[in-house]
């Protein structure tokens, strides 16, 4: 019977139907251009496939690469794999309303036309259901594949902050979907097990860290048993409260984070502490979470040039400045610190009169910002590596 469907050119009305009540009803297969003429390339190739079956050509409905080519199309577009279903549901009411006057120009009695409307019209149910468990899968794997090349590339432009390679900072926000010139805090997640499931501990980990400090988080996987965290905020995060949540988290789970620091160059300085934090973490057997602002002085000892330059600015702050003038005062404060605080001793060993160095005693605290006797241990490390880092 359907040898006379198709000799009456009744398929290509029908799915005519069939791409005007899609594009009615999932206005995207409407309205971009690419996407109608993929869903007409569609038609056309399943008018041909059922054509075959209908002559005996082959006796099983293949799906044909236009609709594989729709549903990766679709993914690309930003179409949901619910709006291609319901693209098909459309088709499926199509098919199961077929209008007997479409079969009245069959030269056929009228019973035999009824029974031909029915049959045509399973026939299109049958074809919109292979369809759509063929599309939706395709849809779904081209998502899964979108993804992960827009996350390679998130990732490839964190590591080029993370190593000062990238200068288009703005573009940079863009790929990582994430602005750079907020407050950072950047976690490192790592997982102790090596269980295949080891990633979903750490994703949750990463969400129940979020939740916790109500910061936008921008989550990179560079391997299945880490997780890079950034959390920004447009007010400097508070760590302190990071202990009261350690129990929230899978046992398995082992947390390391960096201080608090602001724009894209915080954004990179907080990763490398991290890191750093890691190194020293993994040095014992407590479990963390470890803060760098914590343990800082221990961190360094992993040598980091780009944190030892971070720490002697965050401790000595003016006083690091690069003048003769900020380095004569950091000699006089070094010298200060070798004599005990004794202004007499220090004297003697700079050559000054005592008044001279209690001016610049003065005008060292100005630069830090605090008494020179405050901080004194971070303070006088900071000068050390001030003056290796000048050699």
């Amino acid at each position: 019977m359907f040898e006379l469907v198709i000799a009456a050119g009744l398929f290509d009305p029908l799915l005519e139907q069939l791409i005007e009540g899609v594009g009615s009803d999932v206005p995207p297969f409407r309205e971009d251009p690419e996407l109608y003429r993929a869903l007409r390339q569609m038609s056309q190739a399943s008018v041909r496939g059922l054509e075959a079956l209908a002559h005996g050509a082959t006796r099983t409905f293949e799906v044909p690469p236009e609709a594989l080519q729709l549903a990766r199309l679709s993914a690309r577009q930003g179409v949901s794999v619910e709006q291609v279903i319901k693209a098909f549901s459309t088709a499926r009411q199509v098919a199961l309303s077929v209008p007997l006057e479409m079969f009245s120009s069959l030269e056929v009695p009228p019973e035999d036309a009824v029974a031909i409307a029915i049959d045509t019209g399973r026939l299109l149910l049958w074809w919109a259901d292979a369809n759509l468990a063929a599309m939706v899968s395709e849809h779904a794997r081209e998502r899964e594949a979108s993804a992960r090349g827009a996350h390679a590339r998130r990732l490839d432009v964190a590591r080029a902050i993370i190593v000062g390679r990238e200068t288009n900072l703005a573009k940079a926000s863009e790929v990582l979907g994430h602005s750079l010139s907020r407050w950072h805090v950047a976690a490192i997640l790592y997982s102790r097990s090596d269980q295949a499931t080891a990633g979903d501990g750490l994703r949750e980990t990463a969400r129940r860290l979020s939740a916790t400090y109500q910061a936008r988080p921008l989550v990179l996987e560079p391997d299945p048993q880490e997780l890079w965290l950034w959390l920004s905020a447009d007010e400097r995060i508070d760590l302190t409260v990071l202990a009261t949540h350690q129990q929230k988290w899978p046992s398995d789970v082992e947390v390391v984070l960096g201080s608090a620091e602001r724009g894209a160059e915080g954004f990179r300085i907080s990763h490398l502490q991290a890191r750093a934090t890691r190194r020293f973490a993994e040095l014992g057997n407590s479990r963390g979470p470890y803060r760098f602002d914590a343990i800082a002085l221990g961190a360094l000892s992993s040598g980091e040039p780009e944190l030892l330059r971070h720490f002697v600015r965050s401790e000595l702050g003016e006083l690091a400045g690069p003048t003769k003038d900020m380095a004569r005062l950091r000699e006089t404060l070094a010298a200060y610190f070798i004599e005990n605080l004794q202004v007499s001793a220090a004297a003697i060993r700079l050559s000054v009169h005592q008044n001279t160095l209690r001016y610049r005693l003065h005008q060292c605290e100005a630069a830090l910002g605090h008494p020179v006797t405050e901080r004194r241990l971070p303070v006088e490390i900071a000068l050390t590596l001030a003056r290796a880092l000048e050699a």
